[in-house]
Protein backbone atom coordinates (compact mmCIF):
# COMPACT_ATOMS: atom_id res chain seq x y z
CA UNK A 1 0.00 0.00 0.00
CA UNK A 2 1.37 3.65 -0.92
CA UNK A 3 2.90 5.18 2.12
CA UNK A 4 0.92 7.76 1.63
CA UNK A 5 -2.12 6.49 1.85
CA UNK A 6 -0.69 4.63 4.83
CA UNK A 7 -0.57 8.34 6.93
CA UNK A 8 -3.34 9.71 5.89
CA UNK A 9 -5.46 6.67 7.19
CA UNK A 10 -3.22 6.70 10.63
CA UNK A 11 -3.54 10.80 10.70
CA UNK A 12 -7.90 10.23 10.09
CA UNK A 13 -7.63 7.03 13.17
CA UNK A 14 -5.62 10.03 15.31
CA UNK A 15 -7.83 12.63 14.57
CA UNK A 16 -10.97 10.08 15.45
CA UNK A 17 -9.22 9.06 18.57
CA UNK A 18 -8.47 12.62 19.75
CA UNK A 19 -12.37 13.19 19.18
CA UNK A 20 -13.58 11.08 21.34
CA UNK A 21 -11.11 11.31 23.84
CA UNK A 22 -12.25 15.03 24.06
CA UNK A 23 -15.93 14.47 23.64
CA UNK A 24 -15.55 11.54 26.20
CA UNK A 25 -13.55 14.01 28.91
CA UNK A 26 -16.34 16.92 27.86
CA UNK A 27 -18.79 13.99 29.53
CA UNK A 28 -17.41 13.84 32.67
CA UNK A 29 -19.17 17.48 33.86
CA UNK A 30 -22.21 18.98 32.79
CA UNK A 31 -21.98 22.61 31.29
CA UNK A 32 -25.75 24.39 31.21
CA UNK A 33 -27.38 28.00 30.36
CA UNK A 34 -27.62 30.55 33.08
CA UNK A 35 -31.28 29.95 33.12
CA UNK A 36 -30.25 26.28 34.70
CA UNK A 37 -27.06 27.37 36.57
CA UNK A 38 -29.38 29.34 38.13
CA UNK A 39 -31.94 27.18 39.26
CA UNK A 40 -28.60 24.67 39.99
CA UNK A 41 -27.34 26.98 42.68
CA UNK A 42 -30.73 28.54 44.33
CA UNK A 43 -30.87 25.74 47.09
CA UNK A 44 -27.29 26.47 48.91
CA UNK A 45 -27.94 23.54 50.96
CA UNK A 46 -27.33 20.90 48.25
CA UNK A 47 -24.45 22.58 46.16
CA UNK A 48 -21.31 24.20 46.54
CA UNK A 49 -20.74 27.83 44.68
CA UNK A 50 -17.16 28.03 43.18
CA UNK A 51 -15.62 30.88 41.68
CA UNK A 52 -12.07 30.38 40.13
CA UNK A 53 -11.18 33.96 38.80
CA UNK A 54 -8.50 36.08 40.84
CA UNK A 55 -9.34 37.56 44.41
CA UNK A 56 -8.89 40.97 42.25
CA UNK A 57 -12.14 39.69 39.59
CA UNK A 58 -14.13 38.22 42.68
CA UNK A 59 -13.85 41.46 44.84
CA UNK A 60 -14.95 43.54 41.77
CA UNK A 61 -18.33 41.34 41.64
CA UNK A 62 -19.42 37.60 42.31
CA UNK A 63 -22.55 35.51 42.18
CA UNK A 64 -23.69 35.22 45.63
CA UNK A 65 -22.48 32.81 47.97
CA UNK A 66 -19.23 31.74 46.12
CA UNK A 67 -16.27 30.82 47.61
CA UNK A 68 -12.95 32.03 45.70
CA UNK A 69 -10.31 29.69 44.52
CA UNK A 70 -7.64 31.26 42.23
CA UNK A 71 -7.58 28.40 39.57
CA UNK A 72 -4.19 29.28 38.18
CA UNK A 73 -2.94 28.85 41.92
CA UNK A 74 -0.63 26.35 42.43
CA UNK A 75 -2.56 25.71 46.05
CA UNK A 76 -5.67 25.29 43.69
CA UNK A 77 -6.31 21.48 43.84
CA UNK A 78 -5.02 21.81 48.04
CA UNK A 79 -7.32 24.25 48.29
CA UNK A 80 -10.14 23.01 46.78
CA UNK A 81 -9.48 19.60 48.90
CA UNK A 82 -9.46 21.28 52.25
CA UNK A 83 -12.73 23.23 51.10
CA UNK A 84 -15.28 21.14 49.02
CA UNK A 85 -17.05 18.43 50.18
CA UNK A 86 -17.35 15.60 47.34
CA UNK A 87 -21.00 14.48 49.12
CA UNK A 88 -22.57 17.71 46.74
CA UNK A 89 -21.73 18.86 43.63
CA UNK A 90 -20.18 21.88 42.83
CA UNK A 91 -21.31 24.25 40.37
CA UNK A 92 -18.25 26.46 38.82
CA UNK A 93 -17.69 29.32 36.77
CA UNK A 94 -14.98 32.23 35.89
CA UNK A 95 -14.88 35.19 33.34
CA UNK A 96 -15.83 33.40 29.96
CA UNK A 97 -16.11 29.59 30.99
CA UNK A 98 -12.38 28.40 30.04
CA UNK A 99 -10.86 28.64 33.18
CA UNK A 100 -13.83 26.99 34.61
CA UNK A 101 -14.11 24.30 32.37
CA UNK A 102 -10.18 23.31 33.26
CA UNK A 103 -11.33 23.81 36.85
CA UNK A 104 -14.19 21.35 36.16
CA UNK A 105 -11.80 18.67 34.63
CA UNK A 106 -9.31 18.34 37.26
CA UNK A 107 -11.87 18.20 40.49
CA UNK A 108 -13.78 15.35 38.08
CA UNK A 109 -10.84 13.31 38.14
CA UNK A 110 -10.58 14.09 42.01
CA UNK A 111 -14.13 12.50 42.23
CA UNK A 112 -16.14 15.82 42.56
CA UNK A 113 -19.81 15.88 40.42
CA UNK A 114 -19.38 19.32 38.63
CA UNK A 115 -21.71 21.57 37.19
CA UNK A 116 -19.72 24.65 35.09
CA UNK A 117 -21.59 27.68 33.38
CA UNK A 118 -21.53 28.61 30.02
CA UNK A 119 -20.18 31.81 29.54
CA UNK A 120 -19.38 32.43 32.83
CA UNK A 121 -20.19 35.55 34.87
CA UNK A 122 -20.11 37.97 31.72
CA UNK A 123 -23.04 35.42 30.64
CA UNK A 124 -24.25 35.89 33.54
CA UNK A 125 -24.40 39.70 33.87
CA UNK A 126 -25.82 39.57 30.22
CA UNK A 127 -28.83 38.15 30.84
CA UNK A 128 -29.12 40.62 33.83
CA UNK A 129 -28.53 38.21 36.43
CA UNK A 130 -27.37 39.60 40.11
CA UNK A 131 -24.19 40.15 41.20
CA UNK A 132 -22.16 40.82 44.74
CA UNK A 133 -20.10 43.48 44.68
CA UNK A 134 -18.00 45.52 47.55
CA UNK A 135 -21.03 47.50 48.77
CA UNK A 136 -21.94 43.57 49.75
CA UNK A 137 -19.56 42.70 51.65
CA UNK A 138 -20.34 45.75 53.96
CA UNK A 139 -23.55 44.28 54.29
CA UNK A 140 -21.66 41.33 55.21
CA UNK A 141 -19.62 42.85 57.62
CA UNK A 142 -22.85 44.20 59.49
CA UNK A 143 -24.83 41.12 59.83
CA UNK A 144 -21.69 39.37 60.96
CA UNK A 145 -21.49 41.58 63.88
CA UNK A 146 -24.91 41.91 64.53
CA UNK A 147 -24.57 38.23 65.24
CA UNK A 148 -21.55 38.07 67.52
CA UNK A 149 -23.43 40.97 69.59
CA UNK A 150 -26.61 38.58 69.73
CA UNK A 151 -24.73 36.13 71.18
CA UNK A 152 -22.68 37.25 72.89
CA UNK A 153 -25.87 39.45 74.76
CA UNK A 154 -27.76 36.40 75.35
CA UNK A 155 -24.80 34.43 76.91
CA UNK A 156 -24.21 37.27 79.36
CA UNK A 157 -28.37 37.45 79.76
CA UNK A 158 -28.31 34.22 81.04
CA UNK A 159 -25.55 34.88 83.61
CA UNK A 160 -27.67 37.85 84.98
CA UNK A 161 -31.04 35.44 84.97
CA UNK A 162 -28.90 33.25 87.14
CA UNK A 163 -26.39 35.05 88.97
CA UNK A 164 -28.43 34.00 91.87
CA UNK A 165 -27.85 29.80 91.13
CA UNK A 166 -25.26 29.88 88.35
CA UNK A 167 -25.31 25.94 88.76
CA UNK A 168 -28.22 25.71 86.78
CA UNK A 169 -27.28 23.88 83.56
CA UNK A 170 -30.32 24.51 81.41
CA UNK A 171 -28.63 26.58 78.91
CA UNK A 172 -28.11 25.32 75.18
CA UNK A 173 -25.19 26.99 73.72
CA UNK A 174 -24.64 24.26 70.84
CA UNK A 175 -27.29 26.91 68.87
CA UNK A 176 -24.59 29.39 68.49
CA UNK A 177 -21.32 27.21 67.11
CA UNK A 178 -20.87 25.35 63.83
CA UNK A 179 -21.22 22.09 63.20
CA UNK A 180 -17.54 21.63 63.19
CA UNK A 181 -16.85 23.02 66.27
CA UNK A 182 -19.87 20.96 68.14
CA UNK A 183 -18.78 18.04 66.59
CA UNK A 184 -15.14 18.38 68.49
CA UNK A 185 -16.46 19.89 71.34
CA UNK A 186 -18.60 16.98 72.12
CA UNK A 187 -15.65 15.03 71.29
CA UNK A 188 -13.65 16.34 73.96
CA UNK A 189 -16.76 16.33 76.59
CA UNK A 190 -17.03 11.98 75.36
CA UNK A 191 -13.23 11.73 76.55
CA UNK A 192 -13.58 13.40 80.14
CA UNK A 193 -16.09 12.95 82.48
CA UNK A 194 -14.89 15.46 84.43
CA UNK A 195 -15.41 17.77 81.12
CA UNK A 196 -17.55 20.78 83.14
CA UNK A 197 -13.74 21.50 85.31
CA UNK A 198 -12.41 22.06 81.98
CA UNK A 199 -12.32 25.83 80.29
CA UNK A 200 -12.89 24.73 76.88
CA UNK A 201 -16.57 23.32 78.45
CA UNK A 202 -17.47 26.08 80.52
CA UNK A 203 -20.16 28.47 79.09
CA UNK A 204 -18.77 31.85 79.95
CA UNK A 205 -15.09 30.61 78.69
CA UNK A 206 -15.09 33.80 76.54
CA UNK A 207 -16.89 36.28 77.59
CA UNK A 208 -15.08 36.15 80.87
CA UNK A 209 -17.74 35.37 83.16
CA UNK A 210 -15.69 33.71 85.49
CA UNK A 211 -14.83 36.17 87.72
CA UNK A 212 -17.31 38.74 86.53
CA UNK A 213 -18.45 42.05 87.02
CA UNK A 214 -21.60 44.15 86.07
CA UNK A 215 -19.28 46.09 83.78
CA UNK A 216 -18.65 42.74 81.48
CA UNK A 217 -18.73 44.14 77.93
CA UNK A 218 -18.12 43.03 74.52
CA UNK A 219 -16.44 45.53 71.64
CA UNK A 220 -16.11 44.79 68.45
CA UNK A 221 -12.58 46.58 66.96
CA UNK A 222 -12.97 45.18 63.50
CA UNK A 223 -14.36 42.44 60.98
CA UNK A 224 -12.35 40.90 58.46
CA UNK A 225 -14.88 39.42 56.36
CA UNK A 226 -12.76 36.49 53.91
CA UNK A 227 -15.41 35.16 51.53
CA UNK A 228 -18.76 34.66 51.82
CA UNK A 229 -18.59 32.03 54.20
CA UNK A 230 -15.98 33.23 56.52
CA UNK A 231 -15.17 35.74 59.03
CA UNK A 232 -12.94 36.82 61.84
CA UNK A 233 -14.20 39.24 64.44
CA UNK A 234 -11.98 41.14 66.47
CA UNK A 235 -12.98 42.02 69.79
CA UNK A 236 -11.64 42.92 73.42
CA UNK A 237 -13.90 41.93 75.99
CA UNK A 238 -13.90 44.31 79.67
CA UNK A 239 -14.05 42.63 82.72
CA UNK A 240 -13.52 44.79 85.70
CA UNK A 241 -11.84 47.32 84.15
CA UNK A 242 -9.49 44.72 82.49
CA UNK A 243 -9.22 44.20 78.67
CA UNK A 244 -8.71 41.00 76.88
CA UNK A 245 -8.52 40.37 72.84
CA UNK A 246 -10.16 37.44 71.16
CA UNK A 247 -10.91 36.89 67.31
CA UNK A 248 -13.76 35.03 66.63
CA UNK A 249 -13.98 32.69 63.73
CA UNK A 250 -17.47 33.44 62.45
CA UNK A 251 -18.71 30.13 59.62
CA UNK A 252 -21.96 30.65 57.58
CA UNK A 253 -24.11 27.53 57.55
CA UNK A 254 -27.52 26.48 57.03
CA UNK A 255 -28.56 29.96 56.69
CA UNK A 256 -26.69 31.64 59.40
CA UNK A 257 -23.93 32.63 61.53
CA UNK A 258 -22.07 30.22 64.10
CA UNK A 259 -19.09 30.81 65.93
CA UNK A 260 -16.09 28.15 64.52
CA UNK A 261 -13.73 29.11 66.41
CA UNK A 262 -11.60 31.21 69.20
CA UNK A 263 -8.28 32.75 68.48
CA UNK A 264 -6.23 34.60 70.94
CA UNK A 265 -3.61 36.80 70.21
CA UNK A 266 -2.41 37.64 73.75
CA UNK A 267 -1.44 33.60 73.33
CA UNK A 268 0.09 33.58 70.15
CA UNK A 269 -3.12 33.46 68.30
CA UNK A 270 -3.93 30.15 69.76
CA UNK A 271 -6.74 28.30 68.44
CA UNK A 272 -9.22 26.89 70.58
CA UNK A 273 -10.22 24.23 68.14
CA UNK A 274 -6.52 22.86 67.79
CA UNK A 275 -6.57 22.83 71.57
CA UNK A 276 -9.35 20.92 71.92
CA UNK A 277 -7.88 18.40 69.20
CA UNK A 278 -4.69 18.33 70.85
CA UNK A 279 -6.64 17.55 74.08
CA UNK A 280 -8.25 14.47 72.36
CA UNK A 281 -5.45 13.32 71.40
CA UNK A 282 -3.94 13.11 75.00
CA UNK A 283 -6.57 11.03 75.74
Amino acid sequence: MNYKIILAIVLVLAAVAAWTFNANRKQNFKSVSVTEFAEIIKDTATVQLLDVRTVEEYSEGRIAGALQIDFHSTLFMDLATMKLSKEKPVAIYCRSGRRSASAAEKLVKQGYEVINLEGGILAWQSEGMPVESKQSQEKIRKVVEKRVREIYDEVYGWYLAHVDDPSENDFNDKIFFSKDYWKILSDVICADTESEEIGFFDYDHWIQAQDWDRDLALHVDSVNIIDDHHAFVHTHITNCGSKSSLIIAMLFEDGAWFIDDFIRPDFDNSSEKESMKHYIEQK
